[in-house]
């Protein structure tokens, strides 16, 4: 038996309940207070958090932005290109659910809303888009070097293909997804300001989407860096390593070569 039963069964006797209703109330003003003296403490925490996030988000976004405007203009149109695509989207999608009852107190409701919902959830699953990611590298790296090793020890090894573009697609898939969910992230803002429409996001849609724009265009610099100092280190490379690696390189395609003096 819990405490409110008790409670019930001390009402309904005539010499207990005149007590039992006071006590009962001077519980539930102990716990409103408690409550409210544990909400504002957690309000301030969320928002301080969010302020500080959004403060980080546009800082690092408009260092990335200017970095990569000098060398790869190209690169930053793509990845606006990618967020307003995503944004028009979702924003026609969040009118038309609007416009057929799918949102309710700010929830979403009904068939159409589970169809939005399931759109939303698909753009913020970063597990699921790394895993699909990472299967595809897999899938197309592993058994070229696998290949290579099992054809080395015949002499018909051949040299490594789509490398460089599987590292490319595992890269912009990385900054597709984030570029998607800020352009998501920014119709989620408009909704919550304008239709108060929040879907238990409240006030996160501008952090959020300023973190993912930021983490978008970071990714591309590491890329170009990356890029620039692999650059720099085959150029810098001794000598000696690079003939050991051609040495290899020859043994292992050695059949390739005699089948190709031959004809």
């Amino acid at each position: 038996m819990d405490f409110f039963a008790c409670v019930r069964l001390l009402q309904q006797n005539s010499y207990t309940r005149g007590w039992v209703a006071s006590l009962s109330s001077s519980i539930e003003r102990n716990v409103q207070t408690k409550g409210d003296a544990m909400d504002g403490p957690e309000r301030l925490i969320t928002e301080l958090v969010l302020n500080a996030s959004l403060a980080i988000g546009a800082i690092v976004l408009i260092l990335a932005v200017r970095s990569l405007s000098r060398r790869h203009p190209g690169d930053v149109r793509a990845i606006w290109y990618i967020f307003s695509l995503a944004h028009v989207i979702s924003l026609i999608l969040f009118l038309w659910g609007f416009t057929n009852g799918a949102f309710e107190n700010g929830f979403f409701v009904g068939p159409v809303g589970s169809l939005l919902e399931r759109f939303l959830d698909e753009t913020e699953n970063i597990e699921f888009n790394l895993l699909l990611m990472s299967v595809v590298v897999t899938i197309i790296v592993l058994p070229q070097l696998l290949s290579y090793i099992l054809s080395a020890v015949s002499g018909c090894a051949s040299k490594l293909w789509l490398i460089g573009a599987v590292m490319r697609f595992l890269v912009w898939g990385l900054i597709k997804f984030f570029a998607i969910s800020g352009g998501v992230w920014t119709t989620l803002a408009i909704s919550d300001y304008c239709f108060e429409i929040h879907l238990g996001r409240k006030g996160m849609g501008i952090p959020y989407a300023f973190d993912s724009l930021a983490f978008s265009f970071s990714i591309l610099i590491i890329y170009r860096s990356t890029e620039r100092v692999a650059t720099f280190v085959v150029q810098r490379c001794p000598e000696s390593l690079k003939q050991t690696a051609q040495r290899i390189h020859i043994w292992a395609s050695r059949a390739n070569v005699k089948v190709n003096k031959a004809e």
